[in-house]
């Protein structure tokens, strides 16, 4: 058996180039990442006409031409950090709280996280939240770079997914700022999970 991990980088030309070469290497099945929606079933469609079913995991494709679709609540995830959220607030900060966001609002599936966080949060706390930033970033060095490029002061971040949380800790850290927690959607490893705890 073979197994043949491609990294797409968030982009869809190669996420559409990698499944077409799996495709033409007739590969018994497609396991797929993707935050691509009605962009990417085209390219699914080829893999089920020639006979491959495809797995979905995460993301927001359901149904048709997929197999099968492995997700967990996108929403329940940002309602349930929005609680843990505002409880730091409430015994941390007084229930008040400038917040800094790192999303990744091009992938639909991280976008949802961030609207119930935010709601939530909105619903417990009202007008004493502030977002002093909130921004659209894919990997960990451009959450690096969005930290180290704010001047306001805030009291903690958001992120929506691994790389965000993990580029938020490596820019904290640079700034010297390593008392401001960082609260994450996601969390997959030892690393990351060290560096969460850590901070």
């Amino acid at each position: 058996s073979e197994v043949n991990m491609q990294v797409a980088d968030f982009d869809l030309e190669n996420q559409i180039k990698q499944i077409e070469n799996f495709i033409a290497q007739d590969y018994d099945a497609i396991f797929v990442l993707t935050g691509f929606t009605d962009a990417i079933i085209p390219t699914i469609q080829k893999a089920k006409d020639a006979g491959i079913p495809v797995i979905a995991m995460d993301g927001t494709i359901e149904g048709d031409p997929l197999v099968s679709h492995i997700v967990w609540d996108q929403a329940k995830t940002g309602t349930v950090l929005a609680g843990a959220v505002g409880d730091y607030i409430d015994k941390n900060l007084g229930g008040k709280a400038r917040i800094v966001c790192l999303d990744s609002k091009t992938l639909e599936h991280m976008a949802v996280r961030q609207v119930a966080f935010l709601k939530a949060l909105n619903e417990r706390f009202g007008n004493n939240i502030t977002i002093v930033n909130d921004s659209d970033c894919q990997t960990r060095e451009a959450a690096a770079n969005i930290i180290t490029s704010i001047s306001e002061p805030y009291d903690l971040v958001y992120a929506a997914s691994d790389s965000n949380a993990h580029g938020a800790i490596v820019g904290l850290e640079q700034m010297g700022l390593t008392k401001i927690p960082v609260f994450a959607c996601g969390g997959y490893g030892t690393e990351l999970y060290d560096a969460l705890v850590k901070k």
